[in-house]
This record gives structure tokens, sequence and C-alpha cells, in this order.
């Protein structure tokens, strides 16, 4: 059974899972605290925002846009800003 990403408090879906299987935004693990003190690359977001009608792109400006998702690698909600991110595969995937 697959899961739809989570948005985590980093701002990211989660793009993985921890040793227990609970969701994880890796490239942020151990970067950003919470004010609590909690890895928030490990905190799923309470609020997880409908994104209907938003668009995101690449992040390295390939100007792949797509339909917002969680799905998308390494998907990046901004709702401040026009657009959200994610990384269309421009420069591989290794």
């Amino acid at each position: 059974m697959t899961r739809q990403a989570q948005l985590m408090m980093c701002g990211c879906a989660a793009s993985g899972t921890d040793s227990n299987g609970l969701p994880v935004c890796v490239p942020h693990v151990g970067l950003l605290k919470l004010d609590d003190g909690r890895d928030a690359a490990r905190v799923v977001d309470r609020h997880q925002p409908d994104l209907t009608g938003r668009m995101a792109r690449c992040s390295y400006g390939a100007h792949a846009d797509r339909d917002s998702s969680f799905d998308l690698p390494f998907f990046k909600y901004r709702p401040t800003y026009e657009m959200d991110e994610y990384y269309c595969g421009c420069f591989g995937w290794d």
C-alpha cells in the first residue's frame, strides 16, 4: 500500500521514512530545529495545505512546471510564493 507523502515542519514533503517507518524529509534531517528542540524534518505538519490550483517549478530553473503535489520529488511547499518547488531530474538522479 502506497502512502501519499506528507508535509513536514521543515516545509518539504517527506522524501523517505526512518527505521520506524515514520515519514522524514531526508535532506533536512538534523538541520532545522523547532522551538521545542525537535527535528523539523521528522515532525509532520498538522496543517496539510490544499494544493489545488497551485503549480511547482523545478528548483534548478528547468521550467518543468507541474501541478503541485506532495508526491513530486523533493517537493517544497512555498505558501508565500507564486510557485512551489520540486526537482525534475534535470541533473540526474545519482
